[in-house]
């Protein structure tokens, strides 16, 4: 007589996920005169991830921008046969990056050249500078004693100008003027812009904080040969934080 042995035979499956990581929008990015990563880095185990910005053809480059404003991505991720594993949409924001600008107080004798105007300024792409068209004039009489207003102006409708939330500081909001004086004008005001750190977002992962501030100084009678005191910039962010003291 044979014995027979009954086996029973257990096939394991292995169910495979998708092998995706969902990339996510880039946080606190400021305008800085670069291209920068709108989304994190994904990936896709089984294949490629794929973008596209503000209805774009799809690529699998990882995408940037430069301007500041709001970007719509789509991403898919495509497995090695064709198949789409998943896909999503994110918004990405690059804010506007804060401009400061002071004119700054100049004088001179009556009857002498006037003196060239200057101005400082806190935020500014070197690059942009052209574009923006910084322009500072007065209507100082050099024949006539007084105290002229000293104006500040960019050109609002350039390219650059989209980039930026500008503020400026000058003859109409903070008492710097062009003086032509017989002898000494005493109690003259001046916007000092003092320092600020400007963080560069677009090389780092998280945000960090803008310091600037103004105050208006009282200066001594004779304000010849004043000019503001030196500005500190430093490798920065453009976040909030302006203390204006009038």
């Amino acid at each position: 007589m044979r014995l027979f042995e009954k086996r029973e035979a257990y096939a394991a499956v292995k169910v495979r996920g998708s092998g995706v990581t969902k990339p996510t929008a880039m946080a606190d990015l400021v305008y800085n005169g670069q291209e920068q990563y709108l989304v994190t880095k994904g990936a896709c185990a089984y294949g490629t991830l794929q973008y596209s910005v503000n209805g774009g053809a799809f690529s699998e480059t990882r995408p940037k921008a430069k301007n500041a404003g709001t970007y719509t991505v789509k991403y898919r991720a495509m497995s090695s046969t064709g198949e789409q594993l998943s896909e999503g949409t994110i918004t990405t924001v690059i804010a506007k990056r804060k401009l400061y600008l002071s004119a700054n107080d100049k004088g001179s004798k009556t009857g002498a050249n006037l003196k060239d105007l200057t101005y400082v300024s806190l935020g500014l792409v070197e690059a942009d500078k052209a574009d923006l068209g910084i322009r500072i004039h007065t209507d100082a009489d050099k024949s006539k004693a007084g105290a002229y207003g000293i104006r500040i102006t960019t050109d609002a409708g350039s390219a650059a100008a989209a980039n930026y939330e500008t503020e400026a500081f000058d003859g109409t909001n903070a008492d710097i003027y062009y003086y032509i004086e017989k002898g000494n004008i005493s109690g003259s005001k001046r916007v000092v812009i003092e320092k600020g750190e400007q963080k560069e977002p677009g090389l780092v992962e998280s945000g960090g904080t803008l310091l600037a501030s103004a105050t208006v100084k009282n200066e001594p009678a004779d304000i010849s040969g004043l000019e503001p005191r030196a500005m500190e910039y430093r490798s920065a962010d453009n976040e909030t934080g302006r203390n204006l003291v009038r």
